[in-house]
């Protein structure tokens, strides 16, 4: 697991040029268009990863939710691609996309509770999940792309679409709460 380290400073408000974000923005321009070539590979770039990160935040025990999250999430994102395909997005497209997969889990009406069984998963894993999954949401979102991500307080700010200091506050907090959760909970 990455250090969780921010330092201060001024931070770049123009989108970066990467490689990544280049062959994002051509494949949304080519979706624009109506090519179903450029779909697909867009799809295959980002629905495992994404799928793979709500997995590691809920336990594979929620493969419904997560694949109804997955849909809902892309689905949303197909109908706001213009930024993307003109080359203005603020956030890269994986830190959206999981943006997007934590609103629509925010928005599930069902609540989510960790499995009884969890003799096939580590158990420390299995016991952070819980502990997890007892906090207040943004603060499940923040620990989530922290631990399970390996995302910095900066990427998190990013994704949560906060400044970096409320990241490392909800960061903080929701280490506190689930510390709290993990002792008080009776083995």
């Amino acid at each position: 697991m990455r250090a969780l380290k921010l330092q201060r400073g001024n931070y770049p408000t123009k989108p970066m040029r990467s490689p990544e974000r280049e062959l994002d923005r051509q494949l949304a321009a080519g979706i624009a268009e109506g090519d179903r070539e450029a779909l697909s590979r867009l799809l295959t770039r980002h629905l495992q990863p994404l799928y793979t990160y709500l997995e590691r935040r809920l336990g594979p025990e929620h493969d419904e939710l997560i694949s109804q999250s997955v849909m809902s999430t892309f689905e949303e994102a197909l109908s706001k691609l213009q930024p993307y395909a003109r080359g203005t997005a603020s956030l890269p497209m994986r830190l959206w996309l999981i943006k997007l997969a934590n609103r629509h889990l925010s928005r599930s009406k069902r609540e989510i509770k960790p499995a009884a069984d969890d003799a096939k998963e580590n158990r420390e894993v299995a016991e952070l999940r819980r502990a997890i999954l007892a906090i207040p949401a943004r603060q499940q979102d923040a620990l989530s792309l922290a631990l399970f991500e390996e995302m910095s307080a900066r990427e998190i700010a990013q994704a949560l679409g906060v400044r970096p200091g409320r990241a490392m506050h909800l960061l903080r907090a929701g280490l506190k709460r689930a510390a709290v959760i993990a002792i008080e909970r009776p083995r």
